[in-house]
């Protein structure tokens, strides 16, 4: 174990009560964004990204893009505390970052870290990139324990990896983690595992078989049911033990249960043949009518960032809830450096500007 002060660097942001942004009403125009010679978007070099909720509902983690420092935020002071996660780790490794993260459910002083970043293995150079670890870090002060799967050697994975869940079954001295885990050359995930902590053992996890996972929650509040997309050949949803095609869904990012549990936000890009329809869209889904119909596709209210805002997610919309009917999302103005973080409510009205970056 790895135990080293934290360097953190805590600020303090207030949410803008008078934030101005051109609201459509939901009627376009809204200016298409510009292009750039390549034909893309600009995409913001600072953007809030992988929001959670902690079980409380008080706290929220975040990392920024093409940044190494975790983010929480706590949602009752809107104070900001950052973490240089390579000041906890050992100095084989070298500007170790957040890929993903998960709150424990049981005992919210404890944060599982799927870690990446440089290694130098013979001292000449951190001469291999991105070695995967599992980072169990504990708070307030702030250690960290290296706890990855055996499988994945001394200096951890090489292959593709990406931390889903911090299962909900778990309990202290049984903890149970859902990773998605490819082969190096591999596009995806192809499989997923549930690894046990205390007995460092794994096996291969049934919850898919139409694709690898690209995103799990489970619902505590509806009878412990796993709600998840698959990504591969077809993209599917699955919701309480069925899974749903939906052919406008190309890209599922993030799934977001409300505390109440009684509404699913799911954030996709769309399919579409016109420039209009292509940008990032939140889905967001009432639990109660799934259950009493569950053999009917369910459908959904879609947030339309464009048609509401004028304001676009390049980087990935992230939508968490962080009320039982608001959500945590990251959006900007075309040609904007950063992606700020924002609460909407579910229906689509502005609140405030959360944080900057």
């Amino acid at each position: 174990m790895a135990v080293v002060l934290l360097f953190a660097i805590q600020s303090f942001f207030v949410g803008c009560k008078d934030v101005i942004v051109n609201n459509t009403g939901g009627v376009l125009p809204c200016p298409l964004p510009k292009e750039q010679l390549n034909g893309s978007y600009y995409s913001p070099t600072y953007a809030t990204t992988k929001m959670r909720l902690s079980p409380s509902g008080t706290k929220l983690l975040y990392k920024q893009m093409y940044s190494s420092r975790l983010y929480m935020l706590d949602l009752q002071t809107m104070q900001t505390t950052t973490y240089n996660l390579s000041s906890l780790v050992d100095s084989v490794y070298n500007d170790i970052g957040p890929i993903s993260f998960e709150w424990c459910p049981y005992d919210e002083t404890k944060i599982l870290i799927n870690g990446g970043g440089l290694i130098d293995i013979d001292g000449k150079g951190y001469r291999k990139f991105r070695h995967n670890l599992l980072l169990l870090t504990t708070l307030p002060t702030p250690t960290i324990s290296i706890v990855s799967p055996k499988i994945w050697g001394k200096y951890g994975s090489e292959s593709g990896v990406y931390l889903l869940s911090w299962l909900s079954n778990s309990i202290n001295g049984d903890d149970k983690f859902l990773i998605g885990y490819s082969d190096p050359d591999s596009y995806g995930f192809e499989s997923s595992m549930v690894f046990n902590l205390q007995m460092n053992t794994h096996e291969v996890s049934p919850v898919h078989q139409t694709g690898y996972l690209s995103t799990v929650r489970e619902n505590k509040l509806s009878g412990n049911t796993t709600w998840y997309s698959t990504m591969g050949k077809n993209k599917y949803l699955g919701f309480m033990g069925r899974e749903y095609q939906y052919p406008t869904l190309s890209i599922c990012t993030w799934l977001s249960i409300s505390p109440n549990g009684k509404k699913v936000a799911v954030s996709i890009l769309p399919v579409s043949d016109s420039i209009n329809g292509t940008f990032t869209r939140i889905w967001i889904f009432d639990v109660d009518s799934i259950q009493a119909n569950p053999t009917i596709k369910p459908t959904y209210t879609e947030l339309d960032l464009r048609k509401l805002f004028c304001k676009y997610a390049f980087g990935g919309v992230w939508a968490e809830y962080i009320t039982d009917s608001t959500l945590a999302i990251t959006m900007h103005s075309d040609q904007d450096v950063i992606s700020p973080m924002w609460e909407i409510t579910d229906k689509g009205k502005l609140i405030r500007q959360l944080v900057e970056k």
